[in-house]
């Protein structure tokens, strides 16, 4: 008992005992009628103060954990008591993050549950943005109908709701790579018959022997094999700009569709079952898997769901370092605002290891001078530029050019 109950308790014990003494000596109807209105009044807030919120169940179920930026959430809560004691009134005030729940859920919730056994409260969260967020618990509190006794709660939950960014339908987007057709080791050895040697490394089971570099092995005494300039696969990596300065001049919105065009460009990509990787830069390079299954694209779709443009390190830098780690000879397909000479001079040192393609979430009308001269060199070195000012031009990329820049 909590001493603000316990002077209450006392203060009406003194009021009760004056009031019966009072019905003593006086008498007559009045003053005992005040005497048992105030003992009727007693006996419930001291049982309103007792049983509070004890015997109170509360489960909460949600619709869903995993859903598609734009989809709805329905949150269930369903209540059941154990006591008979009526509860007056019940304020519920819910753990909702603000991004979705600032509009979507009122600051707080009164129900009159009176004698009732189980009762339920449901509410929906409309239009998800992308993210990973946490609904957490829900605070309870209920009381007399003459705001006198107040009880607290709170019940503990935790939901994890994954909203990954939407997809849309991609058309005419054909993977320059290729040599494509045929085994992937024939293309391989295709590339390597018309590709200049560069280096050399340590011989590893299964490499044909013409790969074997004969004046190297004699040297080191050990077998060495050929490493050639450019060695084309299948494989397509793609590597996503998280850098908080490429999108520093732009809105949120730029990131949201840099988001959706790589969603909906992997999504492509596994349904013509292409071997694909994701790879960001969060304080360290995190590279999926290469692979074309569809668990390997949720967890691409999870990784996309909870990043943000918060990376300090200009996406310039981070393109060396992602396609070091990327498989050889893989397309790259960068995902980035940002053109300027230092991602020049990146593409410039990569462009004999991987074919690139460029998609940026930019119109075509929103480049400086500067960012024009950029995407026409880039065009020069063969790389393959895409503005989108509109995440629907990804469904007419080969039809109409419109959002590739033409050399001026």
């Amino acid at each position: 008992m909590t001493a603000r109950r316990l002077l209450f308790f006392v203060l009406q014990m003194a009021l009760l005992v004056g009031l019966y003494i009072f019905g003593r000596v006086n008498g007559g109807f009045f003053s005992w009628f005040l005497f048992y209105f105030t003992l009727c009044l007693s006996v419930y807030e001291w049982g309103t103060a007792w049983t509070g919120l004890s015997g109170l169940a509360v489960d909460k179920q949600v619709s869903a954990e995993r859903l598609t930026a734009g989809q709805s959430l329905r949150i269930m809560l369903d209540f059941e008591r154990s006591g008979w004691w009526p509860l007056s009134w019940l304020r519920l005030a819910e753990d909702v993050p603000e991004r979705i729940g600032l509009q979507a859920v009122p600051q707080s919730v009164m129900l009159i549950p009176l004698f009732s056994k189980k009762f339920q409260y449901a509410y929906q969260l409309d239009r998800l943005p992308r993210g990973v967020f946490h609904i957490g618990s829900t605070s309870l509190e209920t009381g007399d109908w003459l705001g006198i006794v107040h009880s607290h709660g709170q019940h503990e939950s935790s939901h994890h709701i994954t909203v990954v960014p939407a997809t849309v339908e991609v058309r005419g987007w054909l993977l320059k790579s290729t040599e494509e057709g045929g085994l992937r080791q024939s293309v391989r050895q295709r590339s390597e018959e018309s590709s200049s040697v560069v280096g050399v490394r340590d011989y590893v089971e299964g490499d044909r022997l013409s790969r074997v570099h004969w004046p190297a092995t004699a040297r080191r005494g050990m077998l060495q094999a050929k490493e050639f300039e450019r060695q084309i696969s299948a494989d397509v990596a793609f590597l996503v700009d998280a850098s908080a300065t490429s999108y520093a001049p732009f809105t949120p919105e730029e990131f949201e569709r840099s988001m959706v065009m790589t969603a909906s460009l992997m999504r492509h990509a596994q349904q013509l079952r292409r071997r694909f990787t994701l790879m960001v830069y969060r304080g360290h390079v995190h590279m999926l898997p290469p692979g074309s299954q569809e668990a390997l694209f949720v967890r691409a779709m999870d990784i996309l769901a909870e990043l943000t443009p918060s990376e300090s390190m200009p996406f310039a830098d981070t393109v060396a370092r992602l396609a070091a780690d990327a498989p050889r000879g893989s397309s790259l397909v960068l995902v980035s605002p940002r053109f300027d000479a230092a991602m020049l001079q990146s593409v410039w040192a990569l462009r004999r290891q991987h074919p690139m393609e460029w998609f940026a979430p930019v119109a075509p009308a929103g480049l400086t001078t500067e960012s024009r001269v950029v995407v026409q060199r880039l065009q020069e070195m063969g790389v393959r530029v895409h503005l989108i000012g509109d995440v629907a031009q990804l469904g007419t990329l080969r039809k109409e050019g419109m959002n590739v820049v033409q050399r001026a």
